[in-house]
């Protein structure tokens, strides 16, 4: 395999608190340019390991959205449709990748992921509590949602595994 030296970065991945100075990685002389977080495939990757710009982006990206849902929400759209939409645009945002980070999520970053399906049952469903909205739509918590997707992944690793064997 051959390295494009312009495409490569180097991130080094430490929990100590004075990071120890080590030699910067060279592709073909080239010395590749240090970074602290990476984007790799849309999921934000940090030298920490923690997910808070991966989670800033996907809510930032998820709010702008949301105007969308206030748009048709104005032009009459039924919530049936309007939570469809949500689904789409909204929550298929804010999951991407989730079995990759869902269990290294702080609660506080949880929270604020949370908070943009509040807003947007908010939206479909004006004066109503999130309880009530959640249970009319059908629509559960997304931490809860997201420890489903990790154990029907994991369970679908499992099963891959022992089909191969056989």
């Amino acid at each position: 395999m051959k390295l494009n030296a312009k495409k490569c970065k180097e991130m080094q991945i430490c929990f100590f608190r004075n990071k120890p100075e080590l030699p910067h990685l060279c592709v073909e002389d080239q010395i590749l340019e240090c970074v602290s977080s990476h984007n790799v495939l849309g999921l934000i990757i940090q030298d920490d390991l923690k997910w808070n710009e991966h989670i800033s982006m996907i809510v930032t990206k998820a709010s702008k959205r949301l105007h969308i849902l206030r748009v048709l929400r104005r032009g009459g759209i039924p919530p049936h449709d309007l939570i469809t939409i949500y689904y789409a645009l909204i929550r298929s945002t804010l999951e991407y990748c989730c079995t990759v980070w869902h269990c290294g999520l702080p609660m506080y970053l949880s929270e604020q992921v949370e908070k943009i399906q509040k807003r947007a049952l908010r939206i479909i469903l004006p004066g109503r509590s999130y309880g009530e909205a959640q249970e009319m739509l059908q629509c559960p918590r997304l931490d809860i949602r997201r420890g489903e997707l990790c154990e029907k992944t994991m369970k679908n690793i499992a099963l891959g595994s022992r089909l191969s064997s056989i």
